[in-house]
């Protein structure tokens, strides 16, 4: 994902609007597991500040990913607004605000910034609803669809004596 500032360059204080489209990097869903139902989209505006580039956009896909609890597959969507900076390394130093992108050829990749954003959307237990009541430890059935008749009778052994005082 990579936008060319050489025009925007010449025209200090002047904005560009780029809209990039990709395809989502598996590997950012091996942890949960998932996939991506949808192409990462992202619209920006850009505008040249003079010593550097301000820049921000909208980042929006959705991801298919497994409940936490029950197993069961649920999609979910990512939006998030996001802010940027791209400067020259002798300018890095100066601005302290938000990510710096380097800017060197003219050209800037945007995709560790997309990559983190993504990271840091997606939910570290992911849950088909708030509700959900998960698998039965005993017989495997998820208790939202199915009701079993599963009765846990073991019982910790270190509480079993004060099951002889009824």
């Amino acid at each position: 994902m990579i936008i060319d500032l050489r025009n925007l360059e010449l025209h200090p204080g002047s904005r560009e609007e780029f809209t990039l489209e990709s395809r989502g990097d598996e590997a950012l869903l091996k942890d949960l597991p998932g996939r991506f139902l949808a192409s990462v989209q992202l619209v920006i505006m850009v505008q040249n500040a003079g010593h550097c580039f301000k820049g921000q956009g909208r980042l929006e896909t959705r991801v298919e990913l497994n409940c936490a609890r029950c197993l069961e597959n649920l999609i979910y969507p990512i939006s998030t607004e996001f802010q940027f900076t791209v400067a020259s390394e002798a300018e890095d130093h100066a601005l302290q605000e938000g990510d710096i992108l380097p800017y060197g050829d003219g050209q800037v990749d945007l995709e560790p910034l997309v990559n983190e954003l993504i990271v840091t959307e997606l939910p570290l237990t992911p849950l088909c609803q708030a509700e959900c009541r998960g698998l039965c430890p005993l017989c495997g059935s998820n208790k939202n669809t199915h009701r079993c008749n599963c009765k846990d009778h073991s019982i910790d052994p270190r509480w079993e004596k004060l099951n002889k005082l009824r």
